[in-house]
């Protein structure tokens, strides 16, 4: 009998600029030595069939989300990783192989730290069988990938270069269906500054259908009600409680009934959150202290998180183990790395 596990890897988890910037080590470059080093964010999901040996083979489906403008070191140090692997087991390492294709491509957004990357992807999917690696977005952001890769999708006028990507544009909250449909991905549109972002609701059940399904969800960029400076003192973490009606905190959500009712259709067991400082109010992200009133507004409008591990990502240098450990009452929301990979539990 078939077995299959839904695998997530969290490539990066770094800020837009990466973490920490460049700036900084250029003020101090010994951080390049004693800095926790952050991708641009990237997350690998893999369906994996476990009654097979361990290897690329073995990987029934591929999906890329978000490729920005670190990816290609994203990918190489996450391949280290898993030739480290093979020489010392690392039990961090849930599945320690990449298979050389993706079944699909989605970018959240039209920024350079979502889609830079794409580029480095094209030769993997450009073979002779003519095969073009499907790239999945909403309308507006497929117009801003096409326009910056024109290569990729277009034939060139001399007929020598096939595209190395066919673009799909999605609709919000409609399934995007692999395997069968026993593996499904569901766009959900996030408040990201003056743009809208697309997150993801990834959904599996190899008995087809929401009964017996399990989902995670990942959003990785959004931003919370505006605050101004005179209301609330941001370090004052209780303060954060008192400046807005905790409903109001789903607004990072372009439509919050929508999402809530997807989140709830199905046992959430990963949350993936925006947190790009501790405490500093940012007009197109969430601070780690804002993520924490999402993570509450959520249980209260109905969606269950007791079986649900929620982490990080997009943080800045400013989110250290310090910082983290310092905090009281410790947190729920969990702080990721490069490279932290997570499983679905099994549908059967």
């Amino acid at each position: 009998m078939v077995s299959r596990r839904v695998i997530f890897t969290l490539l990066g988890t770094g800020s837009s600029r990466g973490t920490p910037t460049i700036e900084k080590c250029l003020l101090d470059p010994s951080l390049v030595l004693t800095a926790e080093l952050r991708h641009n964010p990237s997350l690998l999901v893999q369906v994996v069939d476990t009654s097979m040996p361990a290897g690329p083979n073995a990987v029934k489906l591929q999906l890329l989300v978000d490729m920005g403008k670190t990816f290609r070191f994203s990918i190489m140090d996450h391949l280290k990783r898993c030739v480290q692997h093979a020489q010392t087991p690392d039990s961090k390492l849930v599945f320690p192989f990449l298979r050389p294709a993706f079944d699909g491509v989605f970018i959240t957004h039209g920024h350079a730290d979502a889609m830079g990357g794409l580029d480095d992807l094209r030769e993997l999917n450009n073979t002779s069988d003519c095969v073009s690696m499907p790239v999945y977005a909403d309308r507006k952001t497929m117009g801003d990938v096409s326009s910056t890769f024109p290569y990729m999708f277009s034939t060139s006028s001399n007929g020598l270069y096939l595209p190395s990507a066919s673009p799909i544009a999605f609709d919000y909250f409609q399934e995007i269906k692999f395997l069968g449909g026993s593996f499904s991905v569901i766009p959900v549109p996030t408040t990201h500054g003056n743009v809208t972002c697309s997150g993801f609701v990834f959904r599996w059940s190899e008995k087809h259908g929401v009964g017996g399904a399990y989902q995670a969800a990942y959003f990785s960029d959004f931003h919370c009600p505006p605050i101004s400076p005179k209301v609330i003192d941001f370090k004052n973490r209780s303060a954060w409680s008192a400046y807005a009606p905790l409903e109001d905190f789903l607004t990072c959500f372009a439509y919050p009934e929508e999402t809530i009712r997807v989140l709830k259709e199905c046992p959430l067991h990963h949350l993936v959150l925006d947190t790009l400082s501790p405490d500093f109010f940012y007009p197109s992200h969430a601070c780690f202290f804002e993520a924490e009133k999402v993570v509450d507004a959520i249980m209260q409008a109905g969606v269950s998180l007791s079986n649900c591990r929620v982490c990080n990502i997009g943080m800045s240098a400013f989110i250290d183990k310090e910082w983290y450990s310092a905090l009281d009452p410790p947190s729920r929301i969990c702080v990721s790395h490069d490279g932290d990979q997570f499983v679905l539990p099994s549908s059967e």
